[in-house]
């Protein structure tokens, strides 16, 4: 939930802050907006390992619905 909200937040952040022009045609922004993505990524890659490795911890005493949520993300290995 904290990944999703962060990206939101940030990006729709910088998409005002470049609407009202603060940019201003700087090259800044491109080293900006690459660090953010490199940032979201590493942050969706951590939240993705964190899922896997608790849909796999719940293969031995899962609940069914508690574990094919998680498995619509993750399919874990046998």
């Amino acid at each position: 939930m904290f990944v999703s909200v962060f990206c939101f937040v940030t990006t729709t952040l910088l998409l005002f802050l470049y609407v009202i022009g603060a940019h201003g045609s700087g090259t800044f922004w491109i080293t900006l907006d690459a660090a953010y993505h490199c940032v979201a990524s590493l942050f969706y890659f951590g939240a993705s390992v964190l899922e896997a490795f608790a849909t796999i911890q719940m293969q031995d005493g899962f609940r069914y619905k508690q574990y094919h949520e998680n498995i619509s993300a993750v399919i874990p290995y046998e």
